[in-house]
């Protein structure tokens, strides 16, 4: 009994001492890690970056930081913040240790200071700069903290009257001009010489309207179109530098449904971008070619607009291409590759060390630590890098050397750490790919859903095969075309039997192989269907079911590279039996009242038929979609504009030979049909947005009776 208790307490202790001593520091990081797949779905990932340290209050000073609005770390790794509610700038170590601060100066005999500094550079010679916000001026200190030079407000006829000059962010080329980002200023971004001198505008947001919005600008008067905000070109917020010396500028005024859509949808313009990244020339040079563009999180409820989109204050360049970009409206931190791939995203809002109340800026040091501030709590946290980031950055070090074998080994251990980051899958095929193992490559992008490389991969095994099978692809094309000439000649066979001779013998087989017969000779083809009895309204619906099934299979079933959204696959054919049932019934209501000779059976069928097309040219549309790579995906829609302009003159010549209307009336009876089918759905739509409010009142008022009774 004394043996058993013994071994049950040195059990519980080694239970106990386990944890204690297994436990790292990533287990205490109170927010989770994450990316996102390729359809949108946050992923779990490992840890990239973990809190090390935050402080409000530095030894040395007399007062703690108040309201810190940005923050630059020099090529010394010195952190220089600008402590905005005490008006002054605060220098530190690498460490977070006080080296100076910088508040009030003497300038040519005379005393100054700063007054709501906003902004802060560095250059590599540790020269600062200073958005002195409060004083409307740039104030220049030497690296060895002394005031220089005062930039005041510059002048120039562009600027309007009552212009104040409140610059909030800037940053400073090697040849001296210095980019300024300013309060109530939307024509881009100020570029000043080094005396201060107003050159010009760089990076100018284009204001772009529809066709709607030109139309009623014309009828507006000045001061309606001055009102009106949607004109306005957006105002930036934050300005940075990378180390190529090109401008990374963000915007968090853009409007949020235009963000969200943009993010959504994909779309890889400037237009709706947070952020930007410019070249010598001023335009956008950002490469957008991730799952998403760069724009913080894509999972955000649209009904949900108390946080909206990513509110971008703020992007911070890294190492090999990489930057990070600050969302204010969840405190969270998104990284970049220079592709616009999100390698992680972390941090988010609360007290604990590593989230934030009013995260506003970061700067990131030659360690790759990253430091932030925090504008409500005052506070500055230092973030590590863990492994896995570290293996993230020998990756994109190893890629830039041109070191393909050794990236491979590289992404392997990402993988092994985390199976969620499509990127490494990407990465490891791409290596894959250019040691020439393309079978295997493919299978990695397939993983990722980068068609785009999948493409390229598979244009490579698609040759070899070629290559391997060249004598046999004469033999298939003289097979097919000898099968469609039997096929053919067959339906030729069938419709030159009379009429008189076949009555009673004519099956659905023979009803449904008269399509070929019509579809080619669509005068005598509709007049016979209708005269003498050549098809039949089953054989009909079972031509227009087929060819909704051929759709179904394109989207779904077709080739990887071309097979549409799992949501849009039955899109197709619900439009075209939706199409085929409006087109019917208004043609069918207008003609009634036009002394039109065809019955309403008779103008579905033909209809029905007239559909043949799509499935005709459907069926090499789907075998071609498996051999062909996104760079021939012309063919693909040539064929499918061929299968529609088809069925629309099909569908023409039906109403002129069903009702015996001259070309004229045909014409016209067209044009009415189809409008009688917008304002058929013109009136469906109206009628289920009445609909809407009465089935909610009457399912409230259930409930309503439900919890009273």
């Amino acid at each position: 009994m004394k043996k058993i208790i013994t071994l049950s307490c040195i059990f519980l202790i080694f239970v106990l001492l386990i944890p204690a001593g297994s436990v790292s520091a990533a287990s205490n990081v109170p927010y989770a890690t994450y990316t996102y797949s390729n359809d949108g779905n946050p992923q779990l990932s490992p840890h990239a970056y973990i809190p090390a340290q935050n402080f409000s209050e530095i030894p040395g000073l007399d007062t703690p930081l108040s309201g810190p609005s940005d923050i630059a770390a020099g090529a010394d790794d010195r952190l220089y913040i600008a402590d905005t509610g005490n008006d002054r700038i605060i220098i530190l170590d690498a460490d977070g240790t006080l080296l100076a601060v910088i508040g009030t100066f003497t300038l040519d005999g005379r005393e100054d200071s700063l007054s709501s500094p906003q902004g802060v550079f560095v250059t590599d010679d540790g020269t600062l700069y200073v958005s002195d916000t409060g004083h409307q001026r740039i104030v220049c200190f030497s690296s060895a903290y002394e005031p220089s030079y005062i930039i005041h407000a510059p002048q120039s006829p562009l600027f309007g009257e009552g212009f104040e000059f409140r610059p909030k962010s800037l940053a400073v080329d090697k040849t001296g001009r210095i980019f300024v980002v300013a309060e109530n200023v939307n024509m881009g971004i100020m570029v000043l010489d080094r005396d201060g001198g107003f050159k010009n505008y760089f990076g100018s947001q284009k204001v772009k309207y529809s066709p709607i919005e030109l139309f009623w600008r014309t009828f507006m008067t000045e001061e309606q179109i001055s009102r009106t905000e949607s004109f306005v070109p957006t105002e930036y917020n934050s300005i940075s530098m990378d180390s190529e010396g090109f401008l990374f500028v963000t915007s968090a005024a853009i409007d949020p449904l235009l963000q969200y859509s943009a993010t959504v949808n994909r779309d890889t313009s400037d237009q709706y971008a947070p952020v930007k990244r410019f070249g010598a020339a001023g335009t956008d040079i950002l490469v957008r070619s991730g799952a998403f563009p760069p724009s913080g999180d894509v999972s955000v409820s649209v009904g949900n607009l108390e946080k909206g989109p990513s509110s971008i204050v703020d992007c911070v360049p890294g190492l090999y291409g990489t930057y990070t970009l600050l969302d204010a409206a969840r405190n969270k931190l998104f990284t970049y590759d220079s592709e616009g791939n999100l390698l992680y995203a972390f941090g988010g809002s609360g007290s604990q060390a590593g989230l934030f109340e009013g995260l506003c800026a970061a700067s990131v040091l030659s360690d790759n630590r990253i430091v932030c501030i925090d504008s409500i709590t005052s506070e500055v946290t230092f973030f590590s890098q863990t492994e896995y980031s570290a293996l993230l950055f020998d990756v994109m070090r190893l890629h830039d050397e041109r070191r393909y074998s050794e990236e491979a080994d590289v992404w392997k251990q990402v993988l092994l750490r985390n199976n969620n980051i499509d990127i490494a899958y990407i990465g490891l095929g791409n290596a894959l790919f250019k040691d020439g193992e393309y079978t295997e490559a493919m299978s990695l992008f397939r993983i990722a859903s980068d068609k785009a490389n999948y493409s390229l991969a598979f244009k490579e095994v698609r040759t070899r095969a070629l290559s391997d099978w060249i004598l046999l692809i004469p033999v298939a094309v003289i097979g097919l075309i000898a099968g469609l000439i039997f096929l053919f000649s067959a339906a030729a066979r069938c419709n030159a039997v009379p009429v008189q001779t076949a009555i009673g013998r004519r099956t659905l087989p023979e009803h449904l192989l008269y399509s070929l017969h019509l579809i080619t000779h669509p005068f005598d083809g509709f007049w016979d269907l209708n005269h003498e009895g050549r098809g039949s309204l089953p054989a009909g619906l079972l031509i227009l079911g087929a060819s909704g099934a051929v759709m179904t299979l394109e989207a779904g079933a077709g080739g990887y590279l071309f097979q549409g959204s799992s949501v849009l696959i039955w899109a197709g054919p619900l439009v075209l039996f939706a199409g085929i049932a409006l087109f019917v019934l208004s043609n069918w209501c207008l003609t009634s009242l036009t002394e039109g000779k065809g019955t309403a059976r008779q103008i579905l069928t033909a209809s029905c038929y007239a559909t043949s097309p799509i499935l005709l040219l459907g069926i090499p549309r789907l075998i071609l979609s498996y051999f062909l790579v996104l760079e021939e995906a012309s063919y693909l829609s040539a064929l499918t504009v061929l299968s529609y302009l088809w069925v629309g003159v099909l569908l023409f010549v039906a109403i002129l030979v069903v009702h015996q209307y001259s070309l004229p009336k045909a014409l016209l009876t067209v044009l009415f049909t189809v409008v009688a089918m917008v304002v058929i759905i013109v009136l469906s739509l109206m009628f289920f947005n009445l609909l809407e409010p009465m089935v909610s009142f009457f399912i409230n008022y259930y409930r309503e009776l439900s919890y009273r009774f």
